[in-house]
């Protein structure tokens, strides 16, 4: 008999087995259908077989979730209250199922929901990421004004006055609630300081205007912290407050990093004066070795950056701007009050015996060849940190360097030994491309046109669109085109740029000038508009304006030589009516031209 019973019984498991699978595979059937007409725009049809579905296996999450994204999207958000309970009803011990029906009862605004988000949160307050799906369901179904009471009685129930203030802070900022947002940032902080930056950063992308800012301001005057001080003194700083900002953090207890920070901020900003004196000031509050350095070398930035000149102060003017193929490796330097000379003494100090002696020996490297033109000085120095150092970045930096510096020094061979030799080091595609970037420029200084091409257009495989050398690529293959019908005048161009690498622009000019008759226009403009740019990097601006009146043609160069003028007046002479009226004929003059709008607020500007 025993026998005969457990027969039976695995007979009738086989049975519900098989009846089971069958209606899988049916269901499994419904819901590719169902999916092909939502997908047709059948909506009516689609809901049939949804709601069929559902009837089959009503604990199915998948089917839950797909037709309760449906019915949003379809317009029908009533049915999905319907929906939502007959889930949870099938699903008692999932609380997050319960969840389902409460948020659509939020969303539709149900008279319901208060009531039972109320029982929701007797049962799982305990349970941090549902109270978070909580409040940020109120927010999504307008029902902010209603969240007081709800975290005020989740915080009872946890004891903890702090429960999810950086969620509600951030809920109160979209809100543009700021005052009461601010107080919940502050009392995230209270237990997570270390995460200070993230709050600090979502205070700073408050809107700009005076009323927005004050309200911040008042409320974390309010609080006397040390985090709601350092957020205001990051307030300040944004607004340009750098005095007062600094007033406040440097008087916050430990706070030397975020002192070190600002000073790095102030010089980033330009600011080098007052970058100096807040490390000056750091100095003599300090007897942290490692503070000490930081600040002593930056103290030898700011003088070396407050030394260098723009030489090119127009924004729209220039040739092929940024384009390290035409760019002088070489900087012009003011040095009126010695700031380059105390910061070469600081950098050669820090180099001899501190424990950041190679980024110190960099400084110093860059200062030698860009500043100072002393390359075999700056060669050594480089040569030295890259046998030194085990960091990719600093090896990779050192080489690129020393192959700018043997292209200045007019040694084209032993860069390109260097590439060579060096290329193994160079693993990613991003890496590799500022190396072959390198070769390209030896190959248009060569004047192999040709060759040049083939090589740009094979390393542009290795380059994503947004990758920094990529603009620069398409603009060399752009311009090659313009010599097609008179390739034998590359090499002559080539020449001018390798000359313009060793900081020879007159010599530049000279070939330029010599390369004859033009007849193909695009190119005598291409040609004569690189000739303006190199005298007006000369600060021969006469001249400059002189050559830029005969350009009257129809190309782009013809435009920007037109800009120049009017640029000359506008930020170099000052001669803001001449500009004014430069600009205006140029606008009468190309009214299709792409920096027509850039042209129209600079007269706005000056308007105003």
């Amino acid at each position: 008999m025993k026998t005969n019973k457990s027969i039976f019984l695995i007979f009738g498991l086989s049975i519900v087995f098989i009846f089971a699978q069958s209606r899988s595979g049916e269901n499994a059937q419904l819901y590719k259908r169902a999916r092909s007409l939502e997908q047709a725009g059948l909506v009516e049809e689609a809901i049939d077989l949804y709601e069929k579905l559902i009837k089959n296996d009503p604990k199915n999450n998948q089917y839950f979730n797909t037709y309760k994204r449906f019915l949003k999207n379809t317009g029908n958000q009533e049915k999905i209250i319907g929906l939502a309970y007959n889930y949870y009803q099938n699903n008692r011990k999932d609380p997050t199922a319960y969840y389902e029906w409460i948020y659509a009862l939020i969303i539709n605004q149900d008279d319901n929901w208060k009531a039972q988000v109320e029982l929701f949160i007797d049962k799982h307050f305990t349970n941090k990421n549902l109270m978070r799906q909580i409040l940020y369901a109120m927010y999504s179904g307008g029902l902010s004004h209603e969240i007081k009471p709800v975290i005020e009685k989740i915080r009872m129930l946890t004891k903890t006055p702090s429960f999810l203030s950086r969620e509600l802070g951030d809920i109160y900022f979209m809100r543009m609630d700021y005052q009461y947002g601010i107080i919940e940032f502050l009392l995230f902080l209270e237990k997570n300081p270390q995460d200070f930056k993230y709050i600090s950063d979502k205070v700073m992308t408050i809107p700009a205007e005076d009323y927005v800012v004050n309200i911040i301001r008042d409320a974390l005057n309010k609080k006397e912290s040390t985090h709601s001080q350092l957020l205001l003194s990051n307030l300040e700083f944004r607004e340009k407050n750098y005095i007062l900002a600094w007033d406040i953090l440097k008087i916050q207890p430990n706070s030397d990093e975020l002192q070190i920070e600002m000073g790095n901020d102030l010089i980033e900003n330009k600011e080098y004066e007052f970058g100096e004196k807040v490390f000056q000031e750091i100095l003599e509050t300090t007897n942290n070795k490692k503070i000490i350095e930081k600040c002593i070398f930056n103290i030898g930035r700011a003088l070396e950056l407050k030394s260098i000149q723009n030489v090119n102060k127009l924004p729209i003017s220039g040739f092929f701007r940024g384009n390290s193929f035409f760019t002088s490796p070489f900087i012009s330097i003011g040095n009126e009050d010695n700031s380059l000379s105390i910061a070469v003494a600081i950098f050669d100090s820090l180099s001899q015996n501190s424990k950041s002696k190679n980024d110190a020996k960099l400084r110093l490297a860059e200062i030698k060849f860009r500043a100072l033109g002393d390359l075999d000085g700056a060669n050594i120095i480089f040569s030295n940190v890259l046998q030194s150092t085990n960091k990719f970045k600093v090896k990779k930096n050192c080489i690129l360097s020393m192959i700018e510096i043997d292209i200045a020094k007019g040694n084209l061979i032993s860069a390109k030994d260097k590439i060579e030799k060096y290329s193994d080091i160079f693993k990613k595609n991003k890496d590799k491309v500022n190396l072959k970037m390198k070769y390209a420029q030896i190959l248009m200084y060569e004047g192999k046109k040709d060759s040049l091409n083939s090589f740009l257009r094979n390393s542009m495989k290795l380059m994503k669109s947004t990758d920094e050398h990529f603009n620069d690529v398409l603009d060399i293959l752009s311009l090659n085109l313009t010599f097609e019908t008179m390739g034998n005048l590359y090499s002559e161009f080539g020449k001018a740029q390798f000359l313009i690498q060793q900081n020879k622009r007159q010599e530049a000019i000279y070939t330029l000038e010599g390369m004859g008759e033009i007849e193909d226009p695009l190119l005598y403009e291409l040609v004569q508009y690189q000739i303006i740019y190199l005298y007006l990097m000369q600060k021969e601006y006469f001249i400059a304006i002189q050559i830029a009146t005969l350009l009257s043609g129809e190309t782009v160069y013809s435009e920007l030589a037109f800009i120049l003028q009017g640029e000359i007046a506008d930020y170099i002479h000052n001669d803001y009516k001449l500009a004014v009226d430069l600009y205006l004929e140029f606008l009468d003059n190309y009214p299709d031209s792409i920096y027509y709008d850039n042209i129209r607020l600079r007269l706005r500007e000056l308007a105003g």
